[in-house]
């Protein structure tokens, strides 16, 4: 074999292993711990919940409606706050991937969300109706308490409405071989979303992707199936003399996900960032980057992500990074 024939060879076996550990061929399907489940469905009282908004609520065990079982908890909103509803606290044993549901029947729009270490999870916002309807989001606890809040979702309202059968169940890992990331470059301009493009010749990729505050610079990245932890790295540039936030985001069918959030300098210059390591189960085959901060109207660039196990990449051996 011809010398560029080995290196052409070595190139593709190289791309299919990359393809094999990013698609996670072989990984089982997810599976309940049935060792780690609570389920409460209100039939000895409903101890333990508070309403949130502190007086815009009523709560009550009531006999009027129950999904399962005789009861469930009723809970009337006064229409004096935007978002209104109940909370409660479920322990649960910590860095692990857990579903949260409950059932919800009645008159109002509501939703699911939790409160998690990098920010708020949301579920999707529901109509509710007099059919009972399953209301769920999937989140990475990495401490050992889980929050449910169950709000309204559609500005000051009067809801009145059911909850039945509210269930925290952890989420078995997909069984992983620890496999090293060398590191992988990803493009943002390839992966955007409801952010544009700028052509740039001093960008890794000849281009960069732009936007406001909230919008997504990069979407559904894909991320490696390994059980060895691994971290991503940003290249960015903020617009501003005010420090803003990069967020690392989970989109999945039942809501979103807050993954990580990273300060950006205050500097109008391309920086590195990093964050993790994220473990196995953290983050699920693809990821989103978008943007936050105390002003709106101010434009973040994402040039370059780069993903990898090792954690202690100089920006020289990140911006020498290769593509797949």
């Amino acid at each position: 074999m011809s010398k560029n024939g080995g290196k052409m060879g070595k190139r593709i076996y190289l791309a299919v292993a990359f393809f094999m550990l990013f698609a996670g061929m072989g990984s089982p399907a997810r599976g309940e711990d049935k060792n780690d489940n609570v389920n409460i469905d209100f039939e000895d009282g409903i101890a333990g919940w508070k309403d949130y908004s502190v007086g815009g609520e009523v709560m009550s065990q009531s006999s009027e409606e129950a999904h399962s079982g005789k009861y469930s908890l009723k809970v009337e909103t006064a229409g004096a706050n935007s978002l209104e509803g109940v909370v409660t606290t479920v322990g649960v044993s910590p860095m692990a991937r857990y579903l949260v549901s409950v059932y919800a029947k009645g008159q109002g729009k509501i939703y699911l969300c939790t409160l998690g270490s990098n920010g708020w999870i949301y579920g999707k916002k529901t109509d509710l109706t007099s059919e009972w309807q399953e209301l769920k989001l999937g989140m990475f606890a990495r401490i050992n308490v889980i929050v449910p809040n169950i709000i309204t979702a559609a500005g000051t309202q009067k809801a009145i409405f059911y909850l039945d059968d509210l269930k925290v169940v952890k989420v078995s890992p997909p069984a992983l071989s620890k496999a090293e990331v060398e590191p992988i470059k990803f493009e943002a301009e390839n992966y955007y979303w409801n952010a544009k493009t700028v052509t740039d010749s001093s960008a890794s990729g000849g281009a960069y992707a732009e936007g406001f505050r909230w919008y997504e610079l990069a979407h559904d990245v894909p991320y490696p199936q390994t059980a060895t932890p691994v971290y991503i790295y940003l290249k960015v540039w903020l617009e501003d003399n005010v420090q803003h936030t990069i967020t690392i985001t989970h989109g999945k069918p039942e809501g979103i996900e807050s993954l990580a959030r990273l300060k950006v300098p205050a500097a109008k210059e391309w920086k590195w960032l990093k964050a993790g390591p994220f473990q196995a189960g953290e983050i699920l085959e693809k990821f989103t980057i978008s943007t936050d901060g105390p002003k709106a109207e101010i434009k973040a660039r994402v040039d370059s992500i780069v993903i990898s196990t090792k954690d202690n990449l100089t920006d020289k051996e990140l911006d020498a990074a290769k593509c797949p």
